[in-house]
């Protein structure tokens, strides 16, 4: 899954997905093609995307961190494989390193933005 940090051009494209070419002066746009037709949006309009694109990235953060510290799918298999051969699937080496690593980057409590 990728989640990209704040991005003008990607933002525009979400306000307008038709939009074909454009250009940007002092805030406003001095070039706009977009081929349904849609008039730009207006600096506000782009600021509040840009502003809810950066909330979003900053929520996934907790995701991003996690995964670099996942141990690979054969490890955790492996890790799974001796847990249950041991008869300890409640606090295995597998359920202790990822309460472990969830627990070091915990989930928002408030949903996604």
């Amino acid at each position: 899954m990728n989640y990209y940090n704040t991005d003008l051009n990607r933002g525009i494209k979400r306000l307008r997905p038709n939009v074909v070419k454009w250009e940007i002066f002092d805030q406003g746009f001095s070039v706009w093609e977009d081929s349904s037709g849609a008039e730009p949006p207006t600096w506000e309009e782009v600021q509040t995307e840009l502003q809810r694109e950066n909330d979003r990235y900053e929520y996934w953060t907790y995701y991003r961190e996690r995964e670099k510290e996942y141990p690979n799918l054969k490890e955790q298999l492996d890790m799974l494989f001796h847990d249950i051969e041991n008869g300890n699937l409640e606090t295995g080496s597998w359920i202790s390193k990822i309460r472990e690593i969830k627990n070091n980057h915990p989930k928002p409590i408030q949903g996604e933005p």
